[in-house]
């Protein structure tokens, strides 16, 4: 199959079988496979040279305090200095030693012994050196090692509940938020000092979209309800799906260790710098000072670097994306067949036998997510319009429906492969069928659940950080929302000070990412300085964007097993399968299965009816053939016994007695035969 044209007869449903191919699977996308391992093999070498050949530029001590410039540099440094410590000409009556100390290492190297100067300054004491890195302020977790133990456990809580929650009422959440959000239009309309129309006519509009696209909506919520019955079904495949995010964490802990390495890579640079004299007013005086600059070729190198560290970290998406869809479209056909060790067995196929067509979804959902971060400001540069904000509007529409459609079909592709074990483009064509026939479903759901579960991560983010910051200000006695602490005392702050750090919080948990990072530089930079009621507010928005990422890893995992399911019952529609699985949550989607296989009968017969009774009216008189006894698929009930009788309901609604065949095993599929 690999290199081969693949016609379009071989993408359909027909040939699928309801099961995850895990045994002799074969390998896929051999060539991308091979790229892809040279690629990482070029990023793990060129790591070990960076690391292995770079240098700081300062060597410290134990104490983090600087001993003097690095022997790599230090021959450059001293011819630079030499060059500093040369007065200007004109200038030697005035400035006998240059400017020599105007270069921070020239005046390290002094003061270190590493470089005698023209005429020694006076030198500091050892206990005065220069400390770069200040110290950091984790003690507010560190003194309390209960309070993140026990946010963790809220925020795992809080997912579990979460995805309980979906599947007893996924519809009504789905249509509650499209509710919430267009109540909240209405509010924005008249709450201000003046009427917005423009906020009803956005209002109406969520209304319209609601009403058109009820139907779809009300069966994704059906679809996301088995899906979450699936993942709970199944807690080994959960433990690996939050387990999986130490494989994100470690992907930053390399990037920052590279970033280290190429930050070692450096070269003394000689620059011309003016100053004008004292002593001769409007006279300009050319010295030489001593500076860093950046290795272009490590830079380079690091640039190669990241896009391959971006299409790792890809990888690691998409891997989470192969295993979660693997078992649960098992679980959704046969959950006798899901083991615990199946999540594993997925993650290794995922490495080995699959990885060539995992590494090219990677690349190709890289190539999606360039293409949306550098679409960004053509929407910005909507507003240089004068008619500006409902063209902001209509284009950040359209391109999320866009990227949000693209990363879908990037998904379903690779859950068809892992279905089926085939090519990636044998896999896109079936999905290219199945987007055909019900792309509209497909994108209502993916976009339905995005827009409620955008809304209930940032609340419980946001409701996770306040509780952190309350919880920590109570046990420092610092608690800045005005409550007594554990002391029964009660600090006064500035008027309007929870207000505006509650704001803050707010807006900065709307980006998790950048609220870690900030509250990373924050305790580093401020170091000892930071002011106490501060403390609790930095832990509070750090457990906030913690929560964010353990709720959109709960997420992305939904998002997929509905992606799965979907993709098992648009499978079963066209096979006309009808399963005895016991799931009530299932059989609500076999209803529509059976529905399904309904009109399609019956659109075949009427498509077969008209040459045919043509032919005999021509012929002469009619003659009545009898219909012909069909076979259909059965699914063995777990806790069917041979012999027993079991009631099967036919695409046409009508149910038959089928007898369960003696060498029939519990979970296997049977064909048997039914009257016409």
């Amino acid at each position: 199959m690999g290199g081969k044209e693949v016609e379009m007869s071989d993408a359909d449903f027909g040939n699928i079988e309801r099961k995850v191919l895990v045994e002799d699977r074969p390998w896929t996308d051999r060539r991308c496979g091979y790229f892809s391992v040279l690629c990482v093999l070029f990023f793990i070498c060129s790591a070990i040279g960076l690391g292995a050949t770079g240098a700081p530029r300062y060597d410290t001590n134990s104490d983090n305090e600087i001993e003097g410039v690095n022997d790599k540099y230090l021959d450059d440094a001293k011819k630079c200095c030499d060059k500093a410590a040369v007065p200007p000409p004109g200038t030697e009556s005035l400035y006998p030693t240059g400017f020599w100390e105007m270069s921070e290492m020239c005046r390290e190297m002094e003061d270190n012994n590493q470089w005698d100067a023209p005429t020694a300054r006076r030198r500091r004491l050892a206990s005065k050196k220069n400390t770069p890195v200040p110290q950091n302020v984790w003690e507010g977790f560190s003194m309390h090692p209960g309070i993140p133990i026990g946010v963790v456990a809220i925020i795992i809580f809080l997912c579990g509940g979460f995805l309980k929650l979906m599947e007893k009422v996924a519809t009504q959440v789905l249509f509650g938020t499209f509710f919430a959000e267009a109540v909240f239009c209405i509010y924005l309309g008249v709450g201000g000092e003046q009427v917005e129309p423009i906020m009803f006519v956005i209002a109406a509009l969520i209304g319209v979209y609601v009403f058109c696209v009820r139907a779809q909506i009300r069966k994704a919520g059906n679809i996301i309800s088995v899906a979450c019955n699936a993942l709970l079904s199944m807690p080994s495949l959960m433990g690996l799906v939050y387990a999986w995010m130490l494989a994100s964490a470690v992907l930053t802990i390399v990037l920052i260790l590279i970033a280290s390495a190429a930050g070692n890579h450096a070269a003394v640079k000689e620059n011309t710098e003016k100053l004008h004299a004292i002593e001769q007013p409007g006279v300009q005086i050319k010295y030489t000072s001593c500076d860093w600059e950046e290795d272009s070729t490590a830079s380079g190198l690091f640039f190669v670097m990241y896009i391959i560290w971006v299409w790792m970290g890809n990888y690691v998406t998409m891997t989470q994306v192969y295993y979660v869809a693997g078992c649960t479209a098992q679980y959704v056909w046969d959950p006798s067949l899901v083991k615990a060790s199946m999540p594993l067995t997925l993650l290794k196929l995922a490495f080995t036998r699959s990885g060539g067509t995992v590494s090219k979804s990677a690349w190709v959902l890289q190539v999606i997510n360039y293409i949306k971060k550098n679409s960004k400001c053509s929407c910005r540069n909507c507003i240089t319009f004068i008619v500006r904000w409902p063209i902001v509007l209509l284009a950040c529409i359209v391109r999320c429906c866009c990227f949000t459609c693209l990363e879908m079909l990037n998904k379903y592709v690779l859950v068809f492969h892992v279905i089926t074990g085939d090519e990636f483009w044998l896999s896109a064509k079936r999905c290219y069928k199945l987007m055909k026939k019900r792309g509209l479903g497909a994108l209502v759901m993916e976009t339905s659940a995005q827009n409620s579960f955008v809304i209930i991560g940032y609340g419980l983010s946001l409701c996770v950080g306040i509780f952190t910051w309350w919880w920590m200000g109570v046990e420092y006695g610092k608690d800045v929302l005005g409550n007594e602490d554990m002391w029964g005392k009660k600090d006064e702050y500035a008027r309007g000070s929870d207000i505006w750090m509650l704001v803050a919080m707010m807006i900065l948990l709307l980006w998790p990412a950048f609220a870690l990072f900030l509250v990373v530089i924050i305790a580093l930079w401020a170091g000892t300085w930071m002011i106490r009621c501060w403390i609790p507010w930095c832990c509070g928005v750090f457990c906030g964007a913690v929560c964010s990422f353990f709720f959109w890893q709960t997420v992305n995992a939904l998002l997929v097993a509905s992606n799965a399911t979907f993709v098992c019952i648009a499978i079963d529609k066209v096979n006309g399968a009808a399963a005895f699985v016991d799931n009530a949550l299932y059989r609500q989607a076999q209803a529509d299965i059976t529905e399904f296989a309904k009109a399609e009968a019956v659109g075949s017969a009427r498509v077969g009816a008209g040459p045919t009774a043509t032919a005999v009216a021509a012929q002469g008189p009619v003659v009545a053939v009898a219909p012909q006894p069909r076979t259909i698929s059965m699914q063995i009930p777990p806790d069917a016994a041979p012999g027993t009788f079991l009631v099967l309901p036919l695409p046409d609604g009508r149910t038959v007695q089928v007898a369960v065949p003696p060498d029939a095993a519990p979970g296997a599929v049977v064909q048997v035969t039914v009257p016409p």
